[in-house]
């Protein structure tokens, strides 16, 4: 299954390509100017390894801030009741 988001800002990409760089390298995760699809995970699996991403980086600034409506964009995807993953 693949995973995609669209109506991705130009930070949103810039972000996730810095945090994910092997991820785009390999194929596993494919960014255009506005969208990002994630090719072989599902919306929830697509969370997990964004919030582990997040996880290690600052708490404040880019990229994380930017991460954020990403994460928000996967959590409406994923169509989970009340929105929030942990």
């Amino acid at each position: 299954m693949e995973t995609k988001i669209t109506g991705l800002t130009p930070l949103n990409v810039k972000a996730l390509s810095e945090v994910f760089s092997e991820s785009a390298a390999h194929g596993a995760l494919v960014l255009t100017a506005t969208t990002a699809t994630w090719t072989n995970d599902t919306p929830l699996m697509a969370i997990f390894k964004l919030d582990k991403a997040m996880a290690e980086l600052s708490w404040r600034g880019h990229p994380r801030h930017s991460l954020h409506a990403v994460r928000r964009k996967l959590v409406n995807l994923a169509n989970l009741p009340g929105k929030t993953v942990w």
